[in-house]
């Protein structure tokens, strides 16, 4: 069995403020990322966080998955997923704990979802509170006939 212990001190090592709650999930928080859950199975690690969507991506459900698709296409180690009004993110580590294994993981991670994902063009048009809206009427015109102003 993997030993919760050690990854929430390897957490704090890593930066983050971590909660240890009943169900023995580590509920972990670091500036400049989303707030994570790691989960522990016999043989796995498992961590989920999460971004708000904006309007926009609510909005325009074809052009935020293609967004999540050109994430997915070059991350390291995040899987980014719709998960209705948040852009979900997923990885896991098979296998028992190690310390050097699991620092190149959460490297991988923060990267993904630091500056990796603040990188790309659409990250502010989906997930930026204050972006302005798109026009609704472009969205209604195939993308083909879209006049690029």
């Amino acid at each position: 069995m993997i030993n919760k212990t050690e990854i929430n001190t390897h957490l704090e090592y890593l930066g983050y403020t971590t909660d240890l709650n009943n169900n023995d999930e580590i509920y972990a928080a670091k500036p400049g990322c989303p707030s994570i859950i790691v989960e522990t199975y016999e043989h796995m690690i498992v961590i989920r966080g999460a971004y708000n969507k904006n309007s926009n991506a609510l909005n325009d459900r074809l052009g935020f998955l293609e967004y999540v698709n050109r994430l997915n296409k070059n991350s390291r180690t995040a899987l980014f997923t719709d998960q209705g009004e948040s852009l979900g993110l997923y990885t896991s580590m098979y296998g028992p704990y190690q310390r050097n294994t699991f620092a190149v993981m959460m490297r991988a991670w923060e990267y993904d979802l630091g500056e990796y994902i603040h990188g790309r063009e659409m990250t502010n048009v989906y997930l930026s509170p204050d972006c302005p809206e798109i026009d609704k009427e472009l969205l209604s015109i195939p993308e083909n006939d879209r006049i690029l102003a």
